[in-house]
């Protein structure tokens, strides 16, 4: 019973702490997001967006968010899309989520890419098409995006935006699976 009580103590000194260096990197950071800093101005959006060392608040981390993306920030002109995607802080709004991702997906932002040819797929934000969608696509898996490497080989299994070629949807499927996506591993067995 003792050692119970010794566990539950050290656990809840380690997660006061924790709660402590979440807060005191708020500070921090907030410092540097006031004076214009965009890394930091990202920082404080995620410390809101994740309720770290302050409470959550979706508002807040928008704000927090724009001001770094408008600076060019990549990391948070693709949290502004996801904003504007969901209505986290932003109006839901596909267009200007579209918009966003494709700023930060010009930049080489890889999850901007997958969620850019998640976007050009659905015609979720701009028109259906499905080659500008395989297109993002690639540039994601080209970068180890799994979920990207998977919808493309689904591409390439069932002909969406390219030719049509069971060999490079295998090759595509298993680049996802070896990172453990188990649907790329299920596409794998059923092509088999």
């Amino acid at each position: 019973m003792k050692k119970i009580i010794c566990l539950f103590c050290v656990l809840l000194c380690y997660l006061n702490n924790h709660a402590q260096n979440n807060y005191e990197n708020y500070k921090s950071w907030l410092r540097y997001a006031e004076k214009g800093e965009a890394w930091a101005q990202f920082e404080v959006g995620s410390c809101y967006a994740k309720g770290l060392g302050v409470t959550k608040d979706y508002n807040k981390a928008a704000y927090w968010y724009q001001k770094a993306a408008d600076q060019g920030y990549v990391d948070a002109q693709f949290h502004v899309g996801v904003s504007y995607y969901f209505g986290y802080g932003k109006n839901k709004d596909a267009y200007k989520a579209v918009e966003w991702f494709k700023k930060a997906a010009n930049q080489g932002h890889a999850e901007a890419q997958y969620n850019l040819g998640i976007c050009y797929h659905h015609g979720f934000g701009c028109n259906k098409d499905d080659y500008v969608s395989a297109k993002w696509y690639q540039k994601a898996a080209n970068q180890g995006y799994a979920d990207a490497q998977y919808n493309l080989g689904v591409c390439y299994e069932t002909g969406a935006g390219v030719h049509a070629d069971m060999s490079k949807a295998k090759y595509w499927y298993q680049q996802a699976a070896n990172q453990g996506l188990n649907v790329a591993q299920q596409a794998l067995n059923d092509l088999n």
